[in-house]
């Protein structure tokens, strides 16, 4: 009777469920196989001698997809990054055709430079992430150096693939 028989219903659901291995949704194939479900914590970081009054972030790993959302608020810069967040929870893949390992900003306050609007990409093979940003007058956003400093407020999400 295959495809004829529901697991529970609306009103006789199951509590918890435990699979030794995954669960298939919508087919038999490889591609349909929910393999891994995760989440977690994470701590955004520009290195060095920073000091923050925010640095917290979370994340989602749903099969080879990580969603990770960020809070960061420098006080002090000190020695470190001005454009590079690092402290994901799992290494990207180094695939360089997988262009939505990527991220958006949004909300930034109090940045070293003017600009327009922010984005940043996940370094292939990493942990990490730069910024991406336009100006007024600019139509493609570009590599974002100096972009943070004292005091500089950044909330936003990466989103990338991963192999682990």
């Amino acid at each position: 009777r295959d495809n004829a028989i529901d697991l529970g219903s609306s009103s006789a659901r199951y509590k918890d469920i435990y699979l030794g291995g995954g669960a298939f949704l919508g087919g038999t194939g490889t591609s349909n196989q929910l393999d891994d479900y995760e989440e977690g914590n994470w701590t955004p970081t520009v290195g060095g001698n920073a000091s923050y009054s925010v640095q917290r972030g979370v994340y989602r790993k749903i099969g080879a997809l990580v969603i990770a959302p960020y809070q960061i608020q420098i006080n002090s810069l000190g020695t470190g990054s001005n454009e590079l967040i690092s402290g994901l929870p799992f290494t990207s893949s180094n695939d360089n055709a997988l262009n939505i390992q990527s991220g958006y900003v949004g909300y930034f306050a109090n940045l070293a430079v003017s600009v327009a609007s922010i984005a940043s990409y996940v370094v292939n093979n990493g942990t990490s992430f730069h910024f991406t940003s336009t100006t007024g007058s600019q139509a493609t956003s570009v590599n974002a150096p100096n972009i943070l400093g004292n005091n500089a407020q950044i909330y936003g999400t990466v989103i990338y693939v991963t192999d682990a």
